[in-house]
């Protein structure tokens, strides 16, 4: 196993050790060596990302390495933490001196031979002026498009990379999704076509439809924000077969945020803030993946879009930009990508 340690110093004077190992499967492997236990914050490594270290009565120090190579604690864990300290990123977990913490293998890129297959459906009054903004500004391209007898569009099959969007005129919506702004389809090839509402009344179909989907990584991930999100979580894997590669812990063991799996398709889920804002009337969008939000906002905003976020940083690394689109829906622009299943995240 080849490694490397780093002297942590706080104000100049070293106060243990800050190790990283390699072993033969490419696992990373992080701990702290020899900290004095009632120092809570402040410690850097030095020459590197500062990292703060927060104490516990039950013999476990957090630390927080801000950046990509930022590893999360074990949900066990970050629940035996979540009194004791406010972190809520990605955070690498140390138990006693000189005791490793194993996290999950770091994050691969997609597996690039395979189809997104859950597929968002957005309605719109006006589904051709939606249309053509989606197209340029935000860089969909068309798959496919109906047109009714008024030539105007009754649905598009739209493209982002490889994840495909469907669009729909609201004056076409029969049945459950005459009311629905944005619902989400489950590519499932064996299944005969059926719709369902979560306990929160959110839309999903299921069915052999892959709208146009395209072989590659996913590109575009739909959140959703829920009051009871515990109990949206235990739904979304016992009906529809979801599992969770990823959470961020919050107050009472209920995330602050999780991403759960199905197939190739990822969904971002969270709950459902009380707090007035200028987002407190969303409750369901999608995330576009760019490798340049930069870019992309450039030709957006030259595109006439309406920016609500200009490009920024997180804590956890990714960079974003967001933008309502003439019917005010909400579209967010992120580097960040989703975790492969067993597989960390490079927050």
């Amino acid at each position: 196993m080849g490694h490397r340690t780093y002297p942590v110093v706080k104000h100049g004077f070293p106060t243990g050790t800050f190790g990283t190992a390699v072993d033969q499967q490419g696992s990373l492997w992080l701990g702290l060596m020899n900290l004095d236990r009632q120092q809570s914050r402040g410690f850097y490594r030095q020459g590197g990302a500062p990292a703060v270290a927060a104490p516990s009565a039950l013999g476990i120090r957090l630390v927080r390495t801000p950046g990509p190579s930022s590893v999360r604690p074990s949900f066990r864990d970050a629940r035996r933490l979540r009194k004791e300290s406010a972190l809520i990123w990605p955070a690498v977990c140390e138990q006693r001196a000189s005791v490793f913490y194993k996290p999950r293998r770091a994050r691969a890129r997609q597996n690039p031979c395979m189809k997104p297959n859950i597929i968002p459906i957005v309605q719109y009054t006006h589904a051709t002026a939606a249309v053509e903004w989606l197209v340029r500004a935000l860089g969909f391209t068309r798959q496919r498009v109906e047109v009714a007898a008024n030539d105007a569009v009754s649905r598009a099959e739209l493209r982002f990379g490889a994840s495909p969007l469907v669009v729909d005129s609201a004056s076409a919506a029969v049945g459950p999704w005459s009311d629905v702004r944005l619902g989400l389809h489950v590519c499932t090839p064996d299944a005969e076509t059926t719709t369902i509402r979560d306990p929160e009344g959110y839309l999903w179909s299921r069915g052999p439809g892959d709208f146009g989907s395209g072989d590659g990584e996913v590109t575009i991930v739909a959140e959703r924000h829920y009051r009871n999100l515990a109990s949206a979580l235990e739904w979304l894997r016992e009906t529809l077969g979801f599992e969770i590669t990823f959470e961020v812990p919050g107050p009472d063991g209920v995330p602050r945020h999780a991403e759960m799996r199905l197939g190739v398709g990822t969904l971002y889920v969270a709950p459902l803030s009380p707090e007035p804002g200028p987002f407190a009337d969303v409750t369901q969008f999608a995330n576009l993946v760019v490798d340049d939000p930069d870019r992309h906002h450039a030709h957006a905003k030259a595109a006439g879009a309406n920016v609500v976020i200009s490009p920024r940083d997180t804590p956890f690394g990714a960079r974003y930009y967001a933008v309502r689109d003439p019917e005010h829906v909400l579209w967010w622009i992120s580097t960040y990508r989703p975790a492969m299943p067993g597989q960390a995240l490079h927050h």
